[in-house]
């Protein structure tokens, strides 16, 4: 500042009066006689102390001011377009039905922060880990397609698949009844309840389960429906 001020006061200084010929007049003097303005001067100078200051204070809170500009939320940042979560969805479908099991439920269950209130992507993922022996795992997926719809029949059934596989063949059996009685048209807990009145010898229980799949099952010419009607043939020739 002491800088600044010494360059006004020697400005002021070195501003003098012009030489007025001795013969005008005092009017005339008056319009000749002129000073430089220090006006732009000082503005000038007022402006590169303004500049100085905002740059000095822009400085010292560069931190801050910084952390507020780029300041968003992980989620925001992390947080894919609806497109590519349908792609996810889209792609672990394909993956799925080409047997790559592990690596539709990478894509699943990246999906699935942006789809938890959709039962159906619980029961997939539930029946991917089936497939790869994780039963336990499946049934908890099997519970939270449930939690969100009781009523689900295809969670029901695939619940009761694995509860057989783990030996309680009575709760299982609850549930492909309860599965069966919500969806009439719905096959696969009759083909459950065949395979469970086989393990307890019960035959013509089991005949009466696959029978019922076959009517109801869309895909008459499938190989599981003839896998059934084989055993079918079976089961009519015991005593």
């Amino acid at each position: 500042m002491s800088v600044i001020y010494e360059a006004l006061k020697k400005a002021e200084r070195d501003a003098k009066p012009l030489e007025v010929p001795p013969h005008r007049g005092a009017y005339e003097f008056l319009l000749v006689t002129r000073r430089p303005t220090l006006w732009p001067i000082r503005r000038a100078l007022a402006g590169m102390i303004l500049l100085a200051v905002i740059g000095a204070t822009l400085y010292q809170f560069r931190g801050p001011l910084s952390s507020l500009l780029d300041r968003r939320s992980p989620q925001d940042a992390a947080t894919p377009s609806v497109e590519t979560v349908a792609t996810w969805l889209y792609e672990g479908q394909t993956r799925y039905g080409n047997g790559d099991i592990a690596g539709a439920i990478v894509l699943w269950e990246k999906a699935l922060p942006h789809h938890s209130d959709d039962p159906i992507l619980f029961n997939r993922l539930g029946l991917s880990y089936k497939k790869l022996g994780k039963l336990e795992k499946a049934i908890g997926y099997y519970d939270r397609a449930l939690a969100l719809n009781a009523d689900y029949a295809q969670a029901l059934s695939n619940k009761g698949a694995a509860r057989l596989e783990e030996g309680f063949s009575d709760d299982a059996q609850a549930l492909f009844q309860r599965a069966a009685a919500l969806d009439s048209g719905y096959a696969d807990p009759f083909f459950h309840l065949g395979r469970l009145y086989e393990t307890k010898q019960q035959w013509p229980q089991a005949l009466e389960a696959y029978r019922t799949f076959l009517a109801r099952y869309p895909e008459p010419d499938s190989p599981i429906a003839q896998k059934i009607r084989s055993r079918i043939a079976q089961l009519e020739q015991l005593p």
